[in-house]
């Protein structure tokens, strides 16, 4: 369509300051990846986006922020290493998946402001907005399909929370933390839909 032609135009003539990174033969980050495009479309964000199955994975400092696509970092390999040096030294990193417990993901819950981090995945049946987060904030809105999607995780006192299940106190689903000069944020909840994304753009937002 016109619309579409536009968009990639303007996508085309945009600074490629945010590196995207996603992996083709994952059904979650194909989903996550076609709802992104969408989100960088509409917020006119200039990205390379990567499929790390088939390609090499860029150097992080030609790049502003990081969006990781993947529930499973054991993907990043030694990237993973590098890629939390450079936001230690000021870079920004957007986990839009809830990650899989393994031994990376492990190594770098402290990094991302995680206490503790339980097997159980948690079943979402509303989102509860923190005031100034994004449109409806201090308010709860439901999920008409809910299911065990998040990490049940408890997070250190330096992490800011954005938003959380059911309530206030609840299992956190954004939050970001601060590390070295740099950010990291989080969102912790698998369900990738199109009704969902002004929750991952403003939730990329927090990036800045």
């Amino acid at each position: 369509s016109k619309i579409e032609a536009v968009n990639t135009l303007v996508s085309a003539l945009l600074e490629k300051s945010t590196l995207l990174l996603h992996d083709s033969g994952s059904d979650a980050s194909r989903f996550a990846y076609e709802q992104f495009i969408h989100i960088f479309n509409d917020m006119k964000v200039g990205h390379n986006a990567v499929d790390i199955s088939v390609a090499p994975i860029p150097s992080f400092s030609d790049y502003k922020e990081v969006v990781v696509l993947l529930s499973d970092l054991t993907f990043l390999g030694k990237d993973l290493t590098a890629l939390t040096s450079w936001v230690k030294a000021g870079g920004a990193a957007y986990f839009p998946l809830a990650l899989d417990g393994n031994i990376f993901s492990d190594t770098i819950f402290q990094m991302l402001g995680v206490n503790d981090a339980s097997p159980d995945y948690y079943t979402v049946r509303s989102i509860y907005l923190h005031e100034d987060f994004m449109i409806g904030g201090g308010s709860a809105f439901e999920l008409t399909d809910p299911f065990e999607c998040a990490r049940t995780v408890s997070l250190s006192r330096s992490a800011e929370v954005f938003a959380s299940a059911e309530t206030p106190d609840g299992v956190p689903l954004v939050w970001r933390n601060r590390y070295g000069d740099g950010v990291f944020v989080v969102a912790n909840i698998g369900i990738y839909e199109k009704t969902l994304r002004g929750f991952y753009a403003s939730a990329y937002s927090l990036l800045s």
